[in-house]
């Protein structure tokens, strides 16, 4: 058994097609249906049903899949390991952080921990000209370089507890348009989000109160203000 035939396996075992695994790995589909063929004949049964032009993974694929999958991880987590061990990470890196910044702080104290000699030059805003090896933001409006999502939230509404809306689970956005709304100021992320949520259902937020200060959003939500 070889480690390329369980990649091609368990890339084949998540899309069921031959030629998108073959497309992964850049190699024909015969070189990736033969490799399976023999690991089939290794294991004694078949881990695939053919009918047609179509593969489906069956019962013996699918517990054979279980196990190669996290095989995979492992032996991927035990060559991070070496090369972490092998080559110690430095230099500098200029990061631009415009959301997000408790999960960013939190993640940078782990890893300059283990790796003291990376230097991080940070920013909280961009400006027009300014470079930068890493881009964090809510809204990236740049057509160059790999962009990668890193954390989905959920838009929360928080009510006074006296409020109608207290006691439901769940609100369209139109329900808010008489509402008075408690906000952070112009040009922060929150507010974006806001402004650009509430276009999107045909009104503009009634702005009643402004403050860069979470507590005091609290506060005056909890006031009922």
């Amino acid at each position: 058994m070889e480690l390329l035939q369980l990649q091609y396996f368990c890339d084949t075992a998540e899309s069921e097609n031959f030629s998108k695994t073959a497309k992964k790995h850049l190699v024909p589909t015969s070189s990736v249906s033969q490799s399976i063929k023999r690991l089939e004949k290794e294991l004694g049964c078949e881990l695939f049903d053919h009918g047609g032009n179509k593969i489906t993974l069956n019962n013996d694929g699918r517990q054979f899949y279980a196990d190669a999958s996290q095989a995979l991880i492992l032996l991927e987590r035990a060559r991070s390991r070496i090369l972490e061990q092998g080559e110690e990470l430095q230099g500098d890196v200029h990061l631009v952080c415009m959301s997000n910044r408790k999960i960013v702080t939190d993640t940078l104290e782990a890893f300059v921990q283990r790796h003291p000699k990376v230097n991080f030059i940070i920013h909280h805003s961009l400006d027009a000209d300014q470079g930068f090896d890493v881009l964090i933001s809510n809204n990236c409006p740049y057509g160059y370089g790999k962009k990668q999502l890193i954390v989905d939230e959920e838009i929360c509404v928080a009510v006074n507890r006296n409020h109608p809306f207290a006691a439901r689970t769940e609100l369209e956005i139109a329900d808010l348009e008489q509402e008075r709304f408690i906000t952070m100021t112009p040009g922060t992320n929150l507010y974006g989000i806001t402004v650009n949520l509430c276009a999107g259902a045909g009104f503009s937020p009634n702005v009643a109160i402004q403050t860069d200060d979470p507590f005091c959003i609290r506060k005056y939500v909890e006031m009922g203000l």
